[in-house]
């Protein structure tokens, strides 16, 4: 506008805005409680994603669309493990991660060591991981395992370092949502309307990882839970 527009005329609202591991959050409540409060003790969990390395996480996208449904169901949809086993198994049976493996019953699906913590409205499920596993979960392939296994060795001394030993070891986190809107990794449910819903799908890397693992992670996130996505077709 060409230094033409007044904001202080238009009543405009300042919002708070404070950032964890990079990620921005703003609000217009000025009783709201501070980020960190508001987080609690989620942020333990969420650590082990978004910060388990020195050079923090790199949002690749997003991958945009709009679904035919109210926000909070998608929000809902993404917050638990348990749809999983019934919605997702056919799915689940013909992964590449999952070929050569015995076939996955419904019963198997159930029976993942599988927690659910709910900390000041946000919804974390998490796994107790075997100590060698990588954490990364789409993508992997038996062509592609050297990759994840790879780097998961290269890396875990700083992981450890950061989160201690059962934190970088143990601690695997699974379906997850941030009070109000916030998805999965990182993704977004933004209302347009009763029954419409933007979805931003965004994929997660470690921003010091390889560009090829990079690659691998992108196309295989996009493959499951993109807007074309195998397990995006089930919910």
């Amino acid at each position: 506008y060409y230094d033409a527009l007044d904001k202080t005329s238009l009543g405009l609202i300042e919002a708070r805005v404070d950032t964890y591991a990079g990620i921005v959050f703003a609000t217009w409540d000025n009783d709201a409680p501070s980020l960190e409060a508001y987080l609690g003790d989620a942020r333990w969990y969420l650590d082990t994603v978004f910060n388990r390395r020195d050079g923090g996480t790199q949002a690749l996208g997003p991958i945009k669309w709009l679904e035919p449904v109210n926000w909070k169901t998608l929000v809902d949809n993404c917050s638990d493990n348990y749809h999983v086993p019934t919605s997702h198994l056919s799915s689940a049976r013909v992964q590449t991660r999952f070929i050569g493996r015995p076939p996955l019953s419904h019963e198997d699906q159930f029976a993942s060591p599988n927690k659910h913590v709910f900390v000041n409205g946000h919804s974390i499920t998490f796994r107790d991981a075997d100590d060698n596993a990588p954490r990364y979960v789409h993508g992997v392939s038996k062509e592609t395992m050297h990759l994840f296994q790879g780097y998961h060795e290269a890396t875990i001394q700083e992981v450890e370092r950061r989160l201690g030993t059962l934190r970088a070891r143990r601690v695997q986190l699974g379906n997850h949502s941030i009070f109000p809107n916030g998805i999965l990794g990182l993704r977004l449910a933004l209302p347009r309307g009763p029954l419409k819903t933007e979805f931003w799908h965004f994929v997660l890397v470690d921003r010091d990882a390889p560009e090829e693992l990079k690659r691998v992670i992108r196309i295989g996130s996009q493959a499951n839970n993109g807007a074309a996505g195998l397990f995006e077709q089930d919910d």
